[in-house]
């Protein structure tokens, strides 16, 4: 799937495969393609991001918080937007519409993340401060 750049693919298979190993792996190797990412993707990515935050290993977590941080920055205002903002009682607009499904569906991740970042934040090492920094992006960006 990756050869095929099937993101979609790639991240669908991991959230069944539910292994955090793998998923930190690729997760590192995506933050080194974040301009791949669409809005689109993240429906796909956060659910396998927000599930990650339940590792052990402290790396894992690490990982998934640094693309969750990129992702936020990235798309958080669009989200932000759409989802404070009532649909459009004028016409039907198909873009439109697929955009606030999306950006619904992110926002419902997002918040997974959000309520799992005070226990995180406890921890030590690098998730923590990633955490710390992860909260202090959405006080900024979805607020």
């Amino acid at each position: 799937m990756w050869q095929r750049n099937d993101i979609r693919g790639v991240f669908s298979a991991l959230e069944k495969m539910s292994d955090h190993a793998v998923c930190a792996d690729m997760a590192s190797v995506l933050m080194e393609k974040s301009e791949a990412i669409t809005l689109d993707l993240c429906t796909s990515i956060l659910p396998v991001l927000a599930d990650l935050l339940e590792s052990k290993t402290d790396r894992h977590v690490a990982v998934s918080l640094e693309l969750v941080v990129k992702l936020v920055r990235t798309f958080g205002p669009v989200i932000h937007s759409t989802v404070s903002v009532g649909p459009s009682s004028v016409g039907v607009d198909l873009e439109a519409e697929q955009r606030r499904e999306r950006c619904n569906l992110c926002f419902i991740e997002l918040e997974k993340v959000k309520n799992k970042l005070p226990s995180l934040m406890r921890r030590k090492g690098a998730a923590s401060n990633t955490a710390q920094e992860l909260s202090l992006v959405f006080q900024e960006i979805m607020s």
